[in-house]
Order: structure tokens, then sequence, then C-alpha cells
């Protein structure tokens, strides 16, 4: 007799899942919709889809690439529906009711604080032998995923994290502009904290993973992002190099509502210093890092503050014109991933004994701000609901 996760085996597919259609989301599925041997692809919405079934990317301006021949699934009212006619592919027989059909390989691209919320409604369709790919900013995500979403490690899926570079803005529900040239490495997801839930993973040849061997050939076939399969220490090395970044130009940009350039080009002076005052309460914290595995990573040369001052000033040269999604959050009033930036950071700081004074405060003015937006400068109201936001960083 076969068990429901035998049956799950035998029926799956090569087929790709992508879920959160933000800038990020939306240029990985457009390169993978531009393979030669594309796989096949589902497009998962939380909301309804308001324009042509069509993947429209705009590549430094002048190149208009746009693909179609992709599955759209909607969630409503509890429930996952397939929108008909959108590929015209030929499915499995397990792929006629979505909302039960299992899920193989999933991009999960959605911010980071709406992780959680969003793999609770396909977490049914994801099995021990699923893996799935984390595009995203910040870090703490996978454990409360693992504590919410899969607490039973047995029948945890496997994850993978990429660290993306490209420029990129969204323009449309299935548009996008690619701004700048960048990479997307991306390999197992290491962790810092509970290592003893998935050392066995860590060191896991990712391509022996079934579920996992036609997204890493696709992506790493897919045109214009640069992505390469890279070691578990190059992953959390990059991770750590990305969130020092965030943890500055996000939450500056959004304070001072400007672009990342301004921070450079600025002529105020207090702002370098500002940013000199964060970095250096970063790099005392990722240069105490007890890694849970051993790596030839030298912490102290790689975080010392003037490295990373030097890093983030390259990034932010690179990209001047570059929005964060941070400041569109805090415009919209829209909750935002300073928990997983610098929240993360103060976290770990404080279980360490590393108080982050500066970036606490600069935090609190983010959360502060976003509540003052989304309550209409209703000050006491926002700084109300904003104590209880900060209340578990």
């Amino acid at each position: 007799m076969q068990t429901k996760e035998t049956q799950w085996v035998h029926t799956m597919s090569p087929r790709i899942h992508i879920i959160g259609l933000g800038s990020v989301g939306v240029i990985v599925a457009n390169a993978l919709a531009s393979l030669r041997q594309r796989p096949d692809l589902t497009l998962m919405f939380h909301r309804r889809l308001s324009c042509e079934g069509q993947l429209s990317l705009t590549v430094n301006g002048i190149y208009n690439n746009v693909r179609s021949g992709f599955d759209v699934e909607e969630f409503h009212d509890g429930h996952w529906k397939r929108l008909p006619g959108q590929s015209g592919r030929r499915r499995p027989s397990s792929y006629d009711d979505p909302h039960v059909s299992p899920i193989d390989t999933l991009i999960v691209a959605v911010k980071a604080n709406y992780t959680r919320s969003v793999l609770n409604t396909v977490k049914h369709r994801l099995s021990r032998n699923s893996t799935i790919l984390f595009l995203q900013n910040g870090m703490g995500i996978l454990e409360e995923v693992d504590e919410s979403v899969f607490p039973d490690p047995e029948q945890r899926p496997h994850y993978m994290i990429g660290i993306n570079t490209n420029g990129t803005s969204r323009t449309g529900q299935l548009s996008a502009h690619h701004t700048s040239l960048g990479e997307m490495p991306f390999g197992m997801a290491p962790r810092l904290s509970s290592p003893e839930l998935s050392h066995g993973q860590w060191h896991q040849d990712p391509r022996l993973i079934r579920s996992a061997r036609p997204m890493i050939d696709a992506l790493s076939n897919s045109p214009n992002l640069n992505v390469r399969l890279v070691s578990v220490e190059d992953v959390l090395h990059l991770q750590l190099k990305k969130l020092a970044i965030n943890a500055v130009l996000n939450p500056l940009t959004a304070l001072l509502e400007c672009k990342i350039g301004m921070l450079y080009s600025s002529q105020q002076p207090w702002i370098r210093r500002l940013i000199e005052l964060m970095l250096e309460e970063i790099s005392a914290v990722l240069r105490a890092l007890p890694l849970p595995f051993q790596t030839s990573l030298d912490l102290e040369a790689e975080f010392a503050a003037k490295q990373l001052t030097s890093m983030v000033e390259a990034f932010a040269r690179r990209l001047p014109q570059h929005s964060s999604s941070m400041m569109q959050d805090v415009g919209k009033g829209s909750e935002t991933e300073i928990a997983y930036l610098n929240g993360f950071l103060i976290r770990l700081g404080m279980q360490m004994g590393i108080n982050c004074p500066v970036n606490n405060y600069i935090m609190q003015a983010v959360l502060e701000k976003q509540e003052s937006q989304r309550y209409g400068g209703d000050k006491q109201r926002a700084s109300t609901h904003q104590q209880r936001k900060a209340q578990p960083l």
C-alpha cells in the first residue's frame, strides 16, 4: 500500500512554482521562461491577476523581453485555483486540483515579513521531498518557518538560499526593470541557530536532491542573472555581507526619503558619520559570530568596520538611482523587513552581549515612520502600535 508521501514522489514532475512576483520574482520567472529547454512554470498569487498574462522585463531601459506560456494559480477563500488557458501545455493528472497537488520545487520571493503567512497557504502541498529556494533580504526567517510552518524536522522540505545583487524595480504586476547587472549565487541554507536541526542538509550536495535538480539546472542556465551554485559556507558569507549592506542603505533611504546614491553624494557629513557608527556595531556583531561549521572564512578581516564601510559605499555607487523597497514600503505605510535586517543584528548582538544602540535607534525611527504613514498622522495611535511591533525585537 502506498503512503501519501510515496504517491507524491511518483507524481512529481519538473515543475517550478514561484510565489512572490515582485521585481525579483518577475526577473527570475522571466529568465526561466526565456530558456530554450524551459521547465513548466506556475506563478502563484494571493491577489487577483489584473493584467495580461505575460511576463515583461525591460533590460537597461532598452530591450523589452516579453514571455508567456506559464500557469497561474490564485488563492481565494482559503483555496488555490488555477486560471484556465494560461499555458496550453499538458499537465499531469495530479495537477487537476491545484489546491491539493504536490509542489516539487518552490521559489519564495515574497518579503521576509510575509514568508510565514504565505507558506502556511501551501505547506499541505510540500513534503520532505520538496525543495524551497528563498530569495529574500534579511536573516532569521528560516528559524521562524521551522517553528511555525514545518515544526517536524523529519517532514521538513529542503531549504536553499539565494542572494540577489541584480538591480531591479517593479513596474507592474508582471513587469519589472532589470536596471543593473549583478549576480544571484545560491546554495543549501546555513543556520546560525539550532544547527542540530539542519546540519545533515548543510553538506549535502543539492544536485543529489531530486526535487532540486531541475531548478538548479534551469537557474544555472538562465540568461542575465549570473546565477551560480555555491557552497553552504559561501552562502553564509554572501548572506552576511548583503545583510550589512541592506541594514544600512534600506533604513536610511527610508528615513531620508532618497535614492541610495544620495547618501554618499550629500554634503552633510553627519550622514557618513551615522553610516560609520551603524557599521561599527554591525562589524562587532558579525566578527563575534560563533560559526556552526568549520570554514576558512576570516571574520575579523572580512567584517572589519573599514572593510564593511568600503563595501557598502561601493554598492551604493553601483546603483545610485536605486530606490530601496523599504523606502517604498514606508511611504505606503506598509510593514517593512527591518525586523530581519537591523532587528536580526540587534537580537544576535544581545545573545552575545553586544549592544547596538545606533541600529536600535534607526530601527525604532523606521517603525515609527512606518506606523505614522499607516495611520495618517495619528501620532498617539501610531506610537502605541509601533511599541507593540517593536516588542519582539
